[in-house]
Formats: C-alpha cells, sequence, structure tokens
C-alpha cells in the first residue's frame, strides 16, 4: 500500500497520468506481489490489459512507456512471446 500511495502523490502533479495509467499501475503492482523478486517480475501482456480493461496492444504499449519515461517502472519487452520484464520503481 506505501507503493501505491507515493505514487498517487506523485501522479497527482504529472499531467501525463491518466485514469488508464493509474489503472494499468495498480495492476502491476497487484501482478509483482505474487513474485520472489517483489522489484523485477515477468507480466503476459494479455492478462494484464485484460485485468486493465485496456482493449488495444498500441495502448498498452503506449501506457508502458509513459510509465516507464515517468520513473514509475522499468520494462524490458519480448521475454517470451507476450511477456515482459518489469520493474516497480520505489521513489
Amino acid at each position: 500500500m506505501r507503493r501505491l500511495g507515493r505514487f498517487l502523490r506523485r501522479v497527482r502533479g504529472d499531467v501525463r497520468m491518466g485514469p488508464l495509467h493509474i489503472c494499468l499501475y495498480v495492476v502491476l503492482l497487484d501482478a509483482c506481489k505474487g513474485g520472489s523478486r517483489p522489484d523485477l517480475f515477468v507480466i503476459d501482456r494479455d492478462e494484464v490489459m485484460e485485468k486493465a480493461k485496456i482493449g488495444s496492444p498500441g495502448t498498452y504499449y503506449r501506457l508502458m512507456r509513459d510509465l516507464s519515461e515517468g520513473g514509475y517502472i522499468t520494462y524490458r519487452s519480448k521475454c517470451g512471446p507476450k511477456g515482459m520484464m518489469v520493474g516497480i520503481v520505489g521513489k
């Protein structure tokens, strides 16, 4: 919950972040809870898109890029056909 609170305080002043960014971040936070390394984990694009209610891969990749460029996450695509390695940045 601390990470979510810090994230919400940060995005409040970030005009680039909208409701879909917040929803995607919450889904990523939920996904990281089950891994052995909560700072770095693999996600499945389709599963994350479904949970975050994102209908287009293009929108998904734009949101991921925006979150990364904003310093909220790190990610590396291509961990399998639809997988990505994601890290939640703790600031």
